[in-house]
């Protein structure tokens, strides 16, 4: 027999050392064409699913309700909105419910994403503290364990003592004394746990009346004595003309020695003030109690406020909020970041606590 012989037209039988194998040698035809044009429109099977999200206390495995949660990931669609592979960003805000469990429904996919973007993840943070990555096409339940985290706040209170808080300020002084035990109860709630918690309180009138009077720094429980007896020495005096010395006070609240920590820091003002506030861009030079190192405008007061640690700072404003008041304060919270305002009035209707959750929140 011959090393090679021809069968057929189409292949090749080959005898060496009686090994024999067959070799094609008929052209394609192109039928292989016709089912990538098949499987094409398969590509563009869109679909979605829910993930759960659990959230369990790492050492007593209890679920925590309450606790935010955001998702953040990227849709690869093959045709979508007109566009051919569009890349889409998805975030989801969510909260846990009495069980610990959010839902973050209808997270989109499609089968050319199961298929080439496979390993893409979704990201998930509970609560600003924990966060993990799992494969969004393939996870549909996350479980996640929260555990303490070690933290250290400096705080700055500022007050308007006018005559016009005389409505308000047994509350402004209750909230001011009650503010640190208040928080530390909030912060164990979360997980947080405060290691060390700074208290500085600075008291501010009108401008022609040398009201401005800034205490020493209380380190808390330590000094827990010291900062309620000058809360409580608080008076109110001056005021008259509707605008005060607000603006001054928050700078001075600013240029704060704020502590640098190894802990997860916050450095939060939180002002006080039933009136708007005068404005920055004029002569004080001629005052005798007009403050040193003020801004000469509000854009130099901005700057001061983001030469601040962008991850710490964090400003609560209980300030006038009517959108007809001709001040500063709704100018301040739409347009610089980490900002909560209020109106004063809502301290007495719940916006207290909201704001200790909100900082317990970022923390």
């Amino acid at each position: 027999m011959a090393d090679q012989l021809s069968y057929n037209n189409n292949f090749n039988y080959t005898r060496n050392q009686n090994e024999y194998t067959f070799r094609l040698r008929k052209k394609h035809n192109g039928w292989w064409w016709l089912l990538l044009l098949l499987l094409l429109p398969l590509l563009l099977i869109r679909c979605q699913h829910d993930i759960t999200v659990t959230v369990i206390d790492g050492k007593t495995k209890e679920p925590q309700p309450d606790i935010s949660i955001v998702a953040n990931y990227t849709s690869h669609i093959l045709l979508q909105d007109g566009k051919f592979l569009n890349h889409k960003n998805h975030d989801y805000n969510e909260t846990t419910n009495t069980e610990g469990k959010a839902i973050l429904k209808n997270v989109e996919c499609c089968l050319f994403s199961y298929i080439f973007y496979g390993g893409s993840d979704i990201t998930i943070t509970a609560d600003d503290l924990k966060t993990v990555e799992k494969p969004y096409h393939y996870t549909r339940n996350v479980t996640i364990e929260m555990e303490n985290v070690d933290c250290e706040i400096d705080i700055t209170m500022v007050i308007d003592n006018t005559g016009s808080m005389s409505s308000t300020m047994n509350m402004v002084k209750k909230n001011a004394l009650n503010f640190c035990d208040d928080l530390k109860e909030a912060c164990i709630k979360r997980h947080r746990n405060i290691k060390e918690l700074h208290l500085q309180v600075i008291s501010y009138g009108d401008l022609n009346d040398g009201s401005f009077i800034k205490s020493d720094v209380f380190s808390l429980p330590a000094e827990e004595k010291d900062y309620k007896d000058f809360v409580n020495g608080l008076t109110m005096t001056g005021g008259g003309d509707r605008p005060e010395s607000g603006l001054e006070a928050l700078a001075m609240a600013i240029q704060s020695d704020w502590h640098k920590s190894k802990y997860r820091t916050r450095h939060v003002i939180v002002l006080y003030t039933d009136a708007n506030a005068h404005p920055l861009d004029f002569d004080y030079s001629t005052m005798k109690y007009y403050p040193k190192n003020m801004p000469k405008s509000f854009d130099e007061l901005t700057k001061m406020w983001n030469k601040m640690d962008k991850d710490a700072k964090r400003l609560l404003l209980f300030a006038p909020n009517d959108n007809d008041c001709d001040d500063n304060w709704n100018k301040i919270s739409e347009e610089w970041d980490n900002v909560s305002h209020q109106d004063l009035n809502e301290i007495i209707s719940g916006g207290y606590k909201t704001s200790i959750d909100a900082i317990c929140k970022s923390l």
